[in-house]
């Protein structure tokens, strides 16, 4: 079975333009065995949106710097941020360092 979003790029495009990618859909991704159940019924399901995001459009830039957002969560570097953490803050607390994955 195809994966419908290989990337995380794809993804984040398919949902800042849905209604050109809803009409765009290939239907030759689902299981043949299946493809007699789909329905055309692409104007209802585009009216079941949440009308919050509807004005939202990203531009290229914005996508670029969200998954580089995204990307950073889960990167293995993350895991060990003790190079990072200062030794204490402006009020002069100490800080507590804490050992990678404890």
């Amino acid at each position: 079975m195809r994966v419908k979003f290989p990337t995380l790029r794809e993804f984040v495009e398919h949902y800042n333009n849905v209604d050109s990618t809803q009409y765009a859909y290939d239907v030759a991704q689902v299981d043949p065995l299946l493809q007699p159940t789909l329905l055309d019924n692409y104007e209802e399901i585009l009216l079941t949106r949440d009308t919050l995001l509807l004005p939202i459009r990203l531009d290229e830039d914005t996508v670029d710097n969200l998954l580089a957002f995204l990307t950073a969560l889960t990167d293995a570097s993350a895991h060990d941020l003790s190079r990072v953490t200062p030794s204490g803050v402006p009020c002069m607390h100490s800080v507590d360092r804490v050992a990678p994955g404890g």
